[in-house]
């Protein structure tokens, strides 16, 4: 990866990345994946946590947002191109603030489609012509 940092197994740029919810996704993992894949990956999880939301399954949608934490720290730490940084950066913040703040389902669509719109292929594959 960089000079600061590798990318093998849980310890990145010194510091370590413990996963709770991807127990079995390695970065290099991760990383082998497309970023328009690892977008969509992304809106899947807040997908299901808005389905959880309708359904007034806290818990459920809790996990679900903290899975989407997590593959969003691991895009964060993989990417390649930071053009993308700070547009990823701002979506974690904000889904942390979902996760503490007990979320509703306009504010995780609203993240979801900010998520995909990252990249065109994801956007093109969840919104078709």
């Amino acid at each position: 990866m960089s000079e600061s940092g590798s990318v093998s197994g849980t310890s990145f740029g010194g510091g370590s990345l413990t996963l709770r919810q991807h127990k079995g996704l390695t970065p290099e993992r991760w990383d082998s994946f497309p970023f328009y894949q690892q977008l969509l990956m992304i809106a899947n999880e807040l997908n299901r946590a808005r389905h959880w939301i309708e359904y007034s399954d806290s818990e459920e949608s809790r996990l679900c947002l903290e899975r989407a934490l997590e593959l969003i720290v691991l895009t964060i730490l993989t990417l390649r191109d930071r053009t993308r940084l700070r547009e990823l950066l701002i979506a974690k913040e904000y889904l942390c603030y979902l996760h503490s703040s007990g979320s509703d389902t306009r504010a995780t669509t609203d993240l979801m489609h900010a998520v995909v719109s990252l990249d065109p292929r994801a956007f093109n594959m969840l919104t078709p012509p």
